[in-house]
């Protein structure tokens, strides 16, 4: 478990850091500007709001504390991955990165699914019908 948490620490730092060095790789237009800002604004309150919602039941571990269906929760599943990826999208985008775009594409995404489909796993064993109808009602 504990090797898990330093790969994911270690797969966002190579992302963040990646997005620093090899930047100004494209041209950013106005409009691709805009999105990046956007992104940014909403891969933030997206994961506060998450953060927020999950209260006492947060934990940086995929081992399940107990089930939230409130707030955010009661929509998408996994919002601060969601969050996550929107964040490194919008830097990607904001300090003109194709590599970090690349590495969040094949390197955070993947893992996050990964990551997404053990906690289901464990939510699944620790709340058995009760996750399935709640699965059921949420995206991701």
């Amino acid at each position: 478990m504990k090797l898990e948490v330093f790969v994911w620490l270690l797969a966002h730092i190579l992302t963040i850091s990646s997005i620093l060095i090899f930047r100004n790789q494209f041209s950013l237009t106005n409009s691709l500007m805009i999105i990046a800002f956007i992104l940014l604004i909403l891969g933030t309150i997206v994961l506060f709001i998450s953060l927020i919602n999950l209260g006492k039941y947060y934990t940086p571990s995929p081992i399940p504390k107990g089930l939230v269906t409130k707030g955010i929760y009661s929509k998408v599943r996994h919002p601060i991955y969601l969050s996550l990826e929107i964040l490194f999208i919008g830097l990607s985008l904001l300090f003109k990165s194709l590599v970090g775009l690349l590495l969040t594409v094949l390197l955070i995404i993947p893992f996050h699914l990964y990551r997404k489909r053990k906690e289901e796993k464990l939510m699944l064993e620790k709340f058995g019908k009760q996750y399935i109808e709640y699965k059921k009602r949420t995206w991701f």
